[in-house]
């Protein structure tokens, strides 16, 4: 985890997340998993996995990488509606369309939809 708030309050602006929930788990917890399979990657490493699922895997513009691709999709943020989705390969474009649903509408949503399937298993 990164220990310094500078450090991680360098990341947030580079990410222009400021001010957002999920800044603030940065701030206060760093990476963690959330669920199962579900593992946010550390700030410092959400720039480069963003790059590679833009350039790669054909991802908006817009969105942050709070996973890495992690079976058969990844978990995106949408930085302007901080929507968080789950998006399986084959759904991207159903993404950029604006037609895949979000599974939480904010970034606190999407942990309590994680806390949620993890008390259904």
């Amino acid at each position: 985890m990164l220990a310094h708030q500078a450090d991680v309050w360098f990341y947030v602006t580079t990410l222009e997340i400021e001010g957002t929930e999920l800044a603030d788990l940065y701030f206060r917890h760093g990476a963690m998993p959330v669920r199962g399979w579900y593992e946010l990657i550390e700030i410092d490493q959400v720039e480069q996995v963003t790059t590679y699922a833009i350039n790669e895997l054909g991802v908006p513009v817009g969105y942050l990488a709070l996973t890495g691709v992690v079976g058969q999709g990844i978990v995106l943020y949408n930085r302007s509606s901080q929507a968080v989705f789950d998006v399986e390969f084959g759904q991207f474009d159903l993404l950029l369309k604006g037609e895949l649903a979000p599974i939480a509408t904010t970034f606190s949503g999407f942990l309590r939809w994680c806390r949620d399937r993890d008390q259904d298993d």
